[in-house]
Order: C-alpha cells, then sequence, then structure tokens
C-alpha cells in the first residue's frame, strides 16, 4: 500500500482546519521523512531490497498518519506535490545505502492517482533518479491502478520507464478490486501479494491454492512474488513452501527509520531462523508424504489383491466388504479404456446435506479417461498418486491411488479416494 507505515505517536488535532493547515505545512517545508522496511530472501538468507514508507513530521513529537497524510494533500489538490517529496526524500535516504550495498533494490511507492493529471512525459522520477547518481534498475516502481480512470496513460508511464530501465511491481494482489487483468495491463517484474492473504495462511487450505495459483501465474510471466504482511513464523515457512520467492513484514522487522542499521541481529537471526525450519519442515513433509504414500499403497495393494481373486461381475459387491480402511473415503473400478464398471462404493458416505446436493460420487459408466489417475497409467505406469484436491464426490480435500491388476485374463485400474 503506497507510502503507509505504523504510526509511531499518537497525533491529535482539534478541527478538519488545523489538519489542512498543517498537512499544507508538511508539504510545502518538505516535513516528511522515510523508513526502510526489508525485503528477505530466505533461501538466500539474504535482504534484497527495501520498502520505502512516508511519515509526515510536523513536529519531533508526533507523525502524521500516512493515510491522513495523504487524503489531506488530495483534498488541498496537492497529492502530486508530496507524491513527488515522498519519493525525492525516499531516494535521497538510499543514496548512502546503495553505495554500501550496491546489490539492493528500493521498492518505491508511486500514487498512480497523479497519472490522470498530466504528469505522464515529465520524466520527474528519471531526473531525481539520475540527480543522486542512482541506478534504474535499483528501483522498483510500485503500482496499485485501482484508482486510474486513464488506463492508456499508465500503460505509456509503464513503457517509458522500463525502457529507462526501472522495474515494475504490482502491489495489493489479492485485496479489493484487485483483478488478474491488471497482471495484463502492467506486465510486472514483481506481484507483491496482499497481507489479507497471508493472515492465517499457515491453516486456510483456500489461501494456500488462490496464493498458489498466482505463483504459477508469476512464473509463467517470469515475474517473483513477495509475500506481504508476514507476522508469523509458520506464514513465513507456508508462504516458502507454496513458492514466494521473498518475504516482507513485522516477523523479520518493523520500518525502521533511514539511518538505523539495515542488518540489525534480531533481523538477521529471524531470516536464518525461518531458514532452519523450513528446511527441517521440508524434510518432515516429505517424509510424512512418503509414509503416507507408501500407506495407501499397501492398502491398495491389499484390494486389488483381493479382486484379482474375484469375478469382474462381483467386484462391487467386494468393494463394499474391503472399503472399511482409515481415511478411505471412496473406491471403484475402471475399465482399461478409462470407463468406470462399477459404482462409488463408500464406507460410510456421512457427508452434510449441503454436500450433497453439491457433490456427487461418478457411477458406473461415467467416463474417467482425462483423469490424471487414468492418463499415468494409460501412459505405461502400474500405480499413481495424484496431488491433494477437492473431491467431486465429497467436496473434501483428497488423493486418489490408481493401480492396475488383473483379473480372470483382463486388466482393471483400482482407483481409491483418501483424505488428507
Amino acid at each position: 500500500m503506497a507510502h503507509l507505515g505504523s504510526n509511531l505517536h499518537s497525533f491529535h488535532l482539534t478541527s478538519i482546519d488545523s489538519i489542512t493547515d498543517i498537512v499544507r505545512k508538511v508539504i510545502r517545508e518538505q516535513q516528511v521523512v522515510t523508513y526502510f522496511q526489508p525485503i528477505v530472501s530466505v533461501k538466500n538468507r539474504s535482504i534484497i531490497g527495501l520498502e520505502a514508507l512516508s511519515r509526515g513530521t510536523p513536529a519531533l513529537s508526533s507523525i502524521i498518519p500516512p493515510k491522513l497524510l495523504f487524503e489531506q494533500a488530495a483534498l488541498l489538490g496537492m497529492t502530486i506535490e508530496l507524491d513527488r517529496l515522498c519519493r525525492d526524500t525516499a531516494l535521497t535516504a538510499f543514496q548512502p545505502i546503495t553505495f554500501a550495498h550496491p546489490d539492493l533494490f528500493l521498492f518505491l511507492n508511486f500514487d498512480t492517482t497523479i497519472i490522470d493529471k498530466g504528469v505522464v512525459g515529465s520524466g520527474y522520477l528519471h531526473k531525481s533518479t539520475e540527480k543522486r547518481n542512482l541506478q534504474a534498475g535499483n528501483i522498483v516502481i510500485e503500482i496499485s491502478e485501482s484508482n486510474i480512470q486513464d488506463v492508456d496513460l499508465l500503460k505509456k508511464f509503464i513503457q517509458m520507464y522500463k525502457s529507462y530501465g526501472f522495474l515494475f511491481a504490482l502491489d495489493d494482489i489479492g485485496i479489493g478490486s484487485s483483478n488478474l487483468d491488471r497482471i495484463l495491463l502492467t506486465k510486472p517484474d514483481i506481484l507483491k501479494i496482499d497481507r489479507c492473504l497471508i493472515n492465517g495462511i499457515d491453516h486456510d487450505y483456500y489461501k494456500q491454492e488462490l496464493f498458489s495459483s498466482i505463483v504459477n501465474i508469476a512464473k509463467k510471466v517470469g515475474a517473483l512474488v513477495v509475500a506481504e504482511g508476514v507476522e508469523t513464523e509458520t506464514e513465513a515457512i507456508v508462504c516458502c513452501e507454496i513458492g514466494a520467492d521473498l518475504l516482507q513484514g513485522f516477523y523479520f522487522a518493523k520500518p525502521q527509520p533511514a539511518n538505523c542499521p539495515i542488518l540489525p541481529e534480531t533481523f538477521t537471526l529471524a531470516i536464518d531462523s525461518v531458514n532452519k525450519l523450513f528446511k527441517q519442515y521440508r524434510v518432515d513433509k516429505i517424509s510424512a508424504k512418503v509414509h503416507t504414500h507408501q500407506l495407501y499403497k499397501t492398502i491398495a495393494h491389499n484390494l486389488t489383491d483381493e479382486l484379482a481373486k474375484t469375478p469382474p461381475e462381483l467386484f462391487e459387491e467386494k468393494l463394499k466388504k474391503l472399503a472399511h480402511y482409515p481415511n478411505l473415503e471412496y473406491v471403484y473400478i475402471l475399465a482399461r479404456n478409462g470407463i468406470q464398471i462399477s459404482n462409488s462404493v463408500c464406507d460410510t458416505c456421512a457427508f452434510p446435506g449441503s454436500k450433497k446436493r453439491l457433490f456427487n460420487a461418478a457411477q458406473k459408466g461415467t467416463d474417467q479417461s482425462l483423469k490424471d489417475y487414468y492418463l499415468y497409467l494409460h501412459s505405461g505406469l502400474t500405480e499413481y498418486i495424484t496431488d491433494p484436491y477437492i473431491s467431486y464426490a465429497s467436496g473434501s480435500l483428497c488423493v486418489t491411488v490408481s493401480m492396475l491388476f488383473t483379473s480372470a485374463d483382463q486388466q482393471f485400474i483400482l482407483c481409491a479416494d483418501f483424505t488428507v
């Protein structure tokens, strides 16, 4: 979110007029300071960049909340002046840092509402960067174009600044009016996933899947993914697991004044801790997956051993007697051409009424020949386990184990759905 950050002090005003007067003074007297929040790579155990967050400082004892600052600037018709002041202040604060750490990126917020005010073509940001001897390739312009009216002007601005060498990050992915068509419009180098998707992602499967879909899109268009607002260790680990390239949030560091060291000891420890725990998390998860898959395969082998001794016309009756294993949801049999030759047999089938209306188990005669659990066997494997998915039969998260077996000199495919 552009120019936002935590408030260090309460800011109390008695009237709208006094707020307006103070904000006007802040802009005219350039009473703005920059705070930096690190953006980190856990896998590389390093900081890759700093996001600049601006705050108004009308007095030493108070800080104007950024949201209030920009709202009042808009009412005063001074959004362009404030936006440029914030960017200039951030660029100046970044100068000594980039000279000491030339590989660091500066993530610089850009208020896209000023696009509609005729600033495109001025080259102001480019000139400001050159004036401070900063490299355009070290500057990431963060944009959130949900409020812009003239889309063509935004595209012109992006094309112009990309030609200078600047990078672009699309901010606030997953919040409010953000849509995937914004990616088509901006063609960003970086996607920043908003805190609304990160909060509680460690125990929310739907957030994990939505996050994963954004990661997949990013990979296909050649963009990196930043998870914003990471506040807990488990959120950090899960974001890394799903595919986030970079992390940002209070868990690692709160925004710090520009003159603070960018690698305080506690911050370094947080990166190292997540790096170590992520490695162990991956090892434990892989071990658990191997163990679970082996258990599922053992159950499937037990079933096929029994089915191999059963005439095909009695398969369904046999399944009803055998379908009593833990986590075994549905079991059914396909012919070699992928057509289901038995009904889906369930041990309890005790699903809520609402799910019964929405989800239905496939029945005898259903064509399953486009499913992965059929196609992999059709391509030469003798057994296969799918990735987790939402079952069309129950609405539960499950995996399907498929396994070839022979009965009465014919080949069949056993399919067993296990809840996970």
